[in-house]
């Protein structure tokens, strides 16, 4: 295996030197009975790299109403998906909280990668 000019057979080597990216799953941890209570249980810790939130991607998020704040490629979690209001949510380095709102799996780039699309959570979950 060679790597010539940053490249192996067309693959860009990828970095992530950003910081860490937390990811939490909305849960309601009340008991029975009592008021909604929800906290955001960790799932996976990731490295990740920031990347830029171009004017395609800005506008097309606006067209839906939706404001996107950051865009990161962090190494591939298959099992990871995007549910509406029940989106994963995202804590970076500076502790501020994101949704998740789209996941792409961008080829040629190893090792394997997905860039998050990430929006600015309404409010700031209690972390447990």
């Amino acid at each position: 295996m060679q790597w010539n000019n940053r490249s192996y057979k067309g693959y860009s080597p990828q970095t992530y030197n950003d910081g860490t990216l937390k990811i939490y799953k909305k849960m309601n941890v009340a008991e029975d009975g009592d008021m909604p209570d929800e906290q955001l249980i960790l799932q996976d810790k990731l490295r990740y790299e920031e990347q830029t939130l171009g004017v395609t991607r800005y506008f097309a998020a606006m067209q839906n109403k939706k404001e996107v704040s950051r865009v990161v490629r962090c190494p591939r979690l298959e099992k990871l998906t995007t549910a509406g209001k029940d989106s994963p949510i995202a804590v970076l380095n500076d502790g501020s909280q994101y949704y998740i709102e789209f996941i792409q799996w961008p080829k040629e780039i190893t090792p394997k990668s997905m860039d998050l699309t990430l929006v600015r959570s309404e409010h700031d979950y209690e972390l447990a």
